[in-house]
């Protein structure tokens, strides 16, 4: 009677979530339950062992190794081994296989596996002990049939069992101890609550669990004695452990799981499942096997179901909660969880409390109830065209917005106004309506929200900061700011722009409520509750929706009064209560699930924390590794990083993908992260050796590079040989040019020279002998010279000037700028002089800089015609002559201030003219410019190499 009142007493229904063969367990005849350290969930079924990680269920079978695919205890050595106890014998985990161990029971069932406080590992068949020694088991008789009643090994080493003393299981039982190498069981005096104990589990810290006929007792062993420190009123219990908070949890011997918060409370019946075993997680999760519906978790006492009959939408009173479920309307008392319901009509929708009763909706009509749980008929108020989507009701102004009509104003019952896209709604489409101290919002599923503050009305979308335009839920903050939860995660508005909120965190899901509670903000999405912490928000990890998560959402509504959350789901109505959110802060554990290299999966059993190294055949390759964060809340993700570059995320399905990977060594790690941000401790490490082609070998690439290397240095000497004999050829010419030059400038100077020089001689001669024969010098008309010896001693002494200077340009091998200046302003000074005052000649550049024999005299050529049309036809008054040499080229440039006369014809002092001067231009690859727009100007520019002919 006391365990009947207490379920009476209980607000709500706890909610598993389950686990099933519908997810990948082998069978729902669970048997065993387990987390290993690195925090894996292994199941012990009928048909198979399963490993689960969150996400993902692997079976493993006869084909794996297991001795018998019937299941019946797992557990672990202080090294990590996992150890399995089946139907037909014992088996350890060795890499990613099972492997049978002999033990002195041979095929028997080992029906318990236990790691002993000195790392030996304990077993146990129907009748009898095994602890593992070193070359054997040493074997302890405990009596007949206890195996299914547990085994504890204490930290001293001993081992304590409980015996039956009589000829069946419903007589009498006690305890028993093993010396740390006895094999002579001792009695084990007990106080008289728990005589009779027949399930014994350890409980941590030297203590024990035992369960009498009346009641649990939490206690220790001292001096022979087992002395009870605390009782739990939970009778005929046969499997027990203890909870995150200290509470119990216990499967009873008749079915059912109950749960007590502290002892000598009454405890609850959570579930009338017939179960075989139960571990409480490092999350305060409870995980509990059963005879045929699967696996159960019980994320907390926080989570309760109040209804089973699908819901769809909330109204909050106080502490009192209206729903509208089917053709009912239900109110619940939000401390008792208690619900009432009276039958209405078919299809309600909405239900908005107003200031005297309620209104409901259905399909297109509103309805109004004075006393929503009277009999008296609902009284219609208003019609929609449409279909009605949302009311608003908390002033003597009703709203009403429908699928296509907008939003329609009553007021006693009277249309009001109307507001339509046109005035400035954006859609006739409206979702919703939420009101602020702003004024009402209009919420759409595509154009964002609309606040309607009397005529004005202020749009919020995508646009202007919003994750999303499909809006969900509209809540405010104390001071004023709007939060809006959309089909992408959460937004906030401070009155002049939006900005999008955890957008990592929340990922892609539908936020449905958004409200604050003692100054913070939270948020209720699809996957579970989230705590805003300035931009970013964190997802309380034990907050699951359980049975909620398999189901559709359809409203959420916060109760300030009592501090809970009701969902309308369509599995019912849900209860969270703030207050018994299990405060357990957990770092998750890390873990590699897989390994696909192409079109081959490697499926790996545990955490990969030792810098394992694969290894892949050569070539390239596609290359996936999937990862698990193994946190059974909300909100923990996986990072990665390869080698020592940044982490970054996975994303939601923790999977990394290297879809062209090449030879070498290539390290991956992992770590996980939880909701709060907490790092796991452990970093998964992965090393993938990707083998190399035969042309990526080491030995092979150092071979060619050592190859390229001999054949660059052959080209290369090659080459330099090759410029080498064309410099030696160069100079060779050269030098045979040189030489043939000053054979021609000799040639010229002795012969040439001489002639001329004798030419002038006879000039001479002849001049003295005519003036000793007394004759007078020949005299022209109008006083011109008419002398023909003195034109033959003129043109005599410039042919002689003129071959000088084409033995200086020939005689040198290269002539510098400043020499080839200093020149030029000598022949232009002696043949100016008294006819051109201003006279300049300069070098504007390096003085230094070589010219080539043949450009200094063509260039010469050049200057001396210019000049010479200058004296004889311009009239100039001042000249300039500028020299401009470069690396590549040269320019010459002669300018007068005199009147330009194109020459008639060729030039008898030089034989050339204008065309002379451009033809010497262009066959030294250069240019030639005339410009006579003020006074003449000569330019010529000439590359230094000279192009061959």
């Amino acid at each position: 009677m006391c365990l009947v009142s207490a379920l009476a007493r209980a607000d709500a229904q706890p909610v598993f979530d389950t686990l099933t063969r519908a997810d990948g367990l082998p069978s729902d005849y669970v048997q065993a339950v387990y987390q290993d350290r690195f925090g894996f969930l292994w199941f012990g079924t009928d048909a198979g062992l399963a490993r689960y990680d969150g996400r993902h269920v692997v079976t493993f079978t006869a084909d794996d190794g297991l001795p018998d695919p019937f299941v019946y205890a797992v557990g672990e050595d202080r090294a990590g081994v996992l150890w399995v106890g089946t139907f037909s014998g014992l088996a350890r985990k060795e890499g990613e296989r099972f492997v049978e161990v002999a033990t002195p029971f041979g095929d028997e069932p080992i029906v318990a596996v236990e790691p002993g406080a000195d790392g030996r590992m304990l077993i146990q068949t129907g009748t009898q002990v095994g602890v593992q020694e070193e070359g054997g088991w040493r074997v302890l008789d405990a009596g007949a049939a206890n195996g299914w009643s547990g085994v504890v090994a204490l930290d001293d080493g001993s081992i304590v069992v409980s015996r039956r003393l009589g000829e069946t299981d419903d007589g009498p039982w006690d305890l028993a101890r093993f010396s740390p190498r006895g094999r002579t069981p001792v009695a084990v005096a007990t106080e008289q609550t728990a005589t009779g104990g027949r399930w014994i589990s350890g409980a941590g810290d030297g203590r024990i669990l035992l369960a009498g006929r009346e009641e649990v007792a939490l206690g220790r062993l001292d001096e022979g004695r087992f002395v009870p420190e605390a009782a739990y009123p939970i009778a005929d219990a046969r499997r027990m452990t203890l909870g995150a908070r200290g509470e119990l949890y216990v499967i009873a011997d008749e079915g059912g799981i109950w749960s007590a918060d502290a002892p000598d409370v009454p405890p609850v019946l959570l579930s009338t499942q017939r179960a075989q075993d139960l571990v409480v997680d490092r999350e305060g999760g409870v995980w509990v096997g059963t005879f045929g519906q699967g696996v159960l978790r019980l994320a907390g006492r926080h989570l309760g179901i109040v209804t089973r009959t699908p819901a769809l939408r909330l109204a909050v009173d106080g502490p009192t909660v209206w729903a509208t479920s089917g053709a009912a309307v239900v109110q619940i008392d939000s401390e008792t969880m208690k619900p009432r319901s009276r039958m209405v009509r078919p299809g309600l929708r909405e239900v908005v409390v107003a200031q005297e009763g309620l209104y409901l909706t259905s399909g297109p009509s509103g309805m109004w109830l004075e006393d929503p749980l009277s009999p008296a008929l609902p009284v219609p108020r208003f019609m929609d065209p449409n279909w009605i989507s949302g009311m608003e009701a908390a002033t003597d102004t009703v709203w009403v917005s429908g699928y296509g009509s907008g939003i329609v104003r009553y007021r006693d019952g009277a249309v009001l106004d109307t507001l339509r896209a046109a005035d400035g709604l954006g859609t006739d489409m409206v979702e919703g309506l939420t009101r602020t101290s702003h004024g009402v919002w209009a919420l759409t599923r595509s154009n964002g929200a609309a606040l309607v503050q009397g005529d004005r009305i202020t749009r919020v979308t995508r646009t202007d900061g919003l994750p999303s335009s499909a809006i969900y839920a509209v809540g405010e903050q104390a001071d004023g700011t709007v939060w809006f939860g959309t089909d992408r995660g959460l937004g906030r508005w401070d009155g002049e722009r939006a900005t999008a909120v955890g957008a990592r965190e929340l990922g892609r899901q539908r936020i449905l409520a958004v409200f604050e509670r003692s100054g913070v903000m939270f948020a209720v999405g699809e996957r579970g509750l989230y705590q805003v912490e300035g931009d970013r928000v964190r997802a309380l990890g034990p907050v699951l929706f359980g049975a909620a998560t398999r189901a559709s959402i359809n409203a959420v509504a916060y109760v300030p009064a009592t501090d809970r959350v009701v969902l309308a789901t369509t599995a019912g109505i849900l209860s969270l209560d703030f207050r018994k959110i299990p405060n357990v802060i957990t770092a998750p554990q890390v873990a590699v699930l897989s390994l696909r290299v192409d079109d081959d999966e490697q499926v790996l059993m545990g955490s990969v924390l030792d810098g394992r190294a694969a290894t892949i055949p050569p070539g390239r390759h596609r290359v996936e590794i999937e990862f698990a964060s193994l946190f059974y809340g909300a909100g923990a993700g996986v990072e990665y990083r390869v080698g020592t570059g940044p982490w970054q995320p996975t994303g939601p399905e923790q999977r990394v993908v290297f879809s062209d990977l090449g030879a070498g060594e290539h390290v991956i790690e992992a770590r996980a992260v939880g909701p709060d941000g907490a790092l796991s401790e452990a970093v998964a490490r992965m090393t993938l050796q990707v083998a190399p082609r035969w042309w990526e070998r080491p030995a092979v690439v150092w071979a060619m590079v050592l190859l390229g290397l001999g054949v660059f240095a052959l080209t290369v000497r090659e080459l330099s040989q090759r410029r080498l004999r064309r410099e030696v050829e160069r100079l060779e010419v050269g030098r045979r040019v040189q030489s043939e030059r000053e054979r021609i400038s000799r040639d010229l100077h002795d012969h040439v020279g001489a002639q001329l020089s004798s030419l002038l001689a006879g000039v001479e001669l002849a001049k003295l002998a005519r003036r000793a024969r007394g004759e007078a010098d020949p005299v022209g008309g109008d006083g011109a010279m008419a002398d023909p010896l003195e034109a033959v001693e003129t043109d005599a002494r410039e042919t002689i000037r003129q071959l000088r200077e084409t033995i200086w340009a020939l005689h040198d091998e290269a002539l510098t700028a400043g020499a080839f200046c200093q020149r030029l302003d000598a022949y232009v000074r002696s043949h100016a002089k008294d006819r051109i005052a201003d006279v300049q000649v300069a070098c504007d550049g390096t003085p230094e800089q070589v010219l080539p024999p043949a450009v200094a005299l063509s260039l010469y050529r050049i200057a001396q015609e210019a000049v010479t049309n200058a004296l004889k036809h311009s009239g100039a008054r001042s000249l300039a002559i500028t020299l401009r040499p470069t690396a590549a080229s040269v320019s010459l440039a002669i300018e007068d201030d005199g009147r330009f006369v194109p020459p008639a014809g060729g030039d008898g002092l030089s034989g050339f003219g204008i065309g002379s001067m451009r033809t010497r231009a262009e066959q030294l690859g250069g240019t030639f410019d005339l410009d006579t727009a003020s006074g003449t100007r000569v330019c010529v520019d000439v590359p230094v190499t000279i192009p061959p002919a």
